[in-house]
């Protein structure tokens, strides 16, 4: 991987799209209901993602209204191919969230969020979340 990795690195000048870089290591704890395999997940061109630091107290909130609230609500999302949950190594209370979608897609999910998360009482069990939004670049992908 890493001789594949720099010669994609290099052949698309990633080290251009970045001004610095951390790596958080998780274990994936729960997978979002997807409508294919695998492969096809990985053909969502935009991936969404939750960084999310839990309360103190909140975890067993946050993970229940993950499978009741959030994984419903994304799997009855059309063109929302599947995503996971993973809990972050180190802190233990980080939890990394990721689904891919179409484009459409996406942009009608985004409109739902906001009712989500009151309905998921998401402020109730969060001391910061951030969200991301990446368009698929096929020239960064590697398959093995």
């Amino acid at each position: 991987m890493a001789s594949l990795h720099d010669t994609i690195f290099q052949a698309n000048h990633q080290q251009q799209t970045y001004e610095s870089i951390a790596v958080t290591l998780a274990d994936i704890i729960m997978e979002i209901p997807d409508k294919g395999s695998i492969t096809r997940t990985l053909k969502g061109k935009w991936l969404r993602a939750a960084d999310c630091m839990i309360a103190p107290g909140q975890e067993t909130h946050f993970l229940n209204v993950q499978q009741t609230v959030w994984n419903p609500a994304l799997a009855q999302s059309a063109g929302m191919f599947g995503g996971m949950v993973a809990k972050a190594i180190h802190p233990p209370v980080r939890y990394l969230i990721f689904s891919f979608w179409e484009e459409e897609a996406q942009r009608t999910y985004t409109k739902k969020v906001a009712q989500l998360r009151q309905q998921a009482e998401t402020d109730r069990d969060t001391i910061t979340i951030t969200g991301y939004l990446v368009e698929e670049n096929e020239r960064w992908l590697v398959t093995g």
